[in-house]
């Protein structure tokens, strides 16, 4: 369920065990599917979290987190944005959480899951504080700080708690910036959008600088660019 080892702190193991032996969902009726721990080289340390919605049914199939098509591509965007210059390094920095723990078929009822979920990935946080947190997809953005307008409005730049207007409550650590992604999923369209494949390379040209200076300012929210700027520009 959890991206953690047995290489990971004595606290991460422990969460690992908890999200392990976790029910919630089944009393909700939702179809899940409980899924073992992902091995994740070096989870414990990595300094950037991804943060994804569910687990990938390839990585689920292999029992290794990104080990899918998704996964691939992810780690060739991790290496341009100059995470490492291979993608077993880039995936060194790295550790992937999602905001459901176990496997929905076709992603029915994700928000609850995500909501039974939540404290689990409060915990995960609150024990490996990320130097950066990189989103996959609209579903962590909506569901984290409350944003659900177009990718086409935020990927591209990093971005700070405050600018998506969480002031209270806050999970990241303080200063952590956020550099939303699309998911990428081989099936998601997001890509073939016009500008949407320069939007991608802006953003991962910003990752390596958010990690090596976090963002503390903040600047217009992406409220206020939608207002100047209206769906779909650059």
């Amino acid at each position: 369920m959890l991206p953690i080892t047995a290489t990971g702190s004595q606290e991460l193991e422990a969460l690992a065990r908890d999200i392990a032996g976790c029910r919630l969902c089944d009393a909700y009726g939702l179809p899940v599917t409980h899924v073992a721990p992902l091995v994740q080289p070096r989870a414990a340390t990595a300094e950037l979290l991804l943060v994804g919605a569910q687990p990938d049914k390839a990585d689920v199939k292999a029992g290794r987190a990104l080990s899918g098509a998704a996964g691939r591509r992810l780690l060739e965007w991790l290496v341009i944005a100059g995470l490492g210059a291979t993608p077993a390094e880039a995936a060194g920095r790295c550790r992937l959480t999602w905001l459901a723990r176990c496997h929905l078929p076709g992603g029915r009822r994700l928000s609850q899951a995500a909501q039974n979920c939540y404290a689990f990935l409060e915990r995960e946080i609150r024990l490996a504080p990320p130097a950066a947190c990189v989103t996959l997809g609209p579903e962590p953005l909506a569901a984290l700080f409350g944003f659900r307008g177009p990718l086409e409005h935020v990927v591209g730049r990093r971005w700070a708690e405050a600018e998506f207007g969480v002031e209270l409550f806050r999970i990241l650590p303080q200063g952590c910036p956020i550099v939303p992604l699309p998911s990428p999923t081989p099936a998601s369209p997001w890509l073939r959008r016009p500008g949407n494949a320069q939007r991608l390379r802006r953003a991962l040209r910003t990752l390596a600088g958010a990690l090596s200076a976090p963002r503390q300012d903040a600047g217009p929210s992406p409220r206020s660019s939608q207002e100047e700027h209206g769906p779909g520009s650059d």
